[in-house]
């Protein structure tokens, strides 16, 4: 969404702001239902916040995320859950209703635009510094990528392990 509020935000500039909301006074609620109208008949199992939202948190204490959950919620069968900035999700996948695969998420809003390659180094750290994770996924910087990491650990014997996961960049949605 486009939180960058005018007269509030020090990032606004006129060409910040879509077109249809361009001096609307409802900007606000305008965006939101924007958001609401782009997301909507999709099956979203959770959605975050990231920078602009934090901004306008900041500056309003209203946090949009949570009202376009909630109109997605109203018109979908899967419930769409509040992720915050980044965190853990379990995901269970049913194999023919005889067994069962779970899968643990790392994620995060991602902040490391800056960075050149395509999978940042700083979000390589961040994953480094996490355990417990099959896969790890951010945004924020608008490329898509993944690769693979092997993670080493030590066992309850004592035995040095490892184990492959997933990093990945989902990119962002841009204009």
């Amino acid at each position: 969404g486009n939180w960058i509020l005018p007269g509030l935000d020090k990032r606004s500039t006129p060409t910040v702001a879509k077109e249809e909301l361009r001096g609307e006074p409802e900007y606000l609620n305008k965006a939101v239902q924007m958001q609401i109208d782009l997301l909507a008949g999709f099956p979203w199992l959770f959605m975050g916040i990231g920078n602009h939202e934090w901004s306008l948190i900041n500056q309003t204490t209203y946090n949009p995320i949570r009202d376009i959950i909630k109109a997605l919620k109203d018109n979908s069968k899967v419930p769409t859950q509040y992720a915050g900035y980044s965190g853990f999700a379990r995901l269970r996948f049913m194999h023919c209703r005889q067994s069962q695969t779970d899968y643990t998420l790392l994620y995060h809003h991602g902040a490391w635009t800056a960075q050149v390659s395509v999978i940042p180094p700083g979000a390589l750290r961040y994953a480094d510094g996490q355990e417990g994770y099959d896969a790890f996924v951010f945004g924020h910087n608008h490329k898509i990528a993944g690769t693979m990491k092997t993670k080493r650990y030590m066992n309850k014997a004592g035995r040095i392990c490892h184990r492959d996961v997933i990093i990945a960049s989902t990119g962002a949605f841009q204009r």
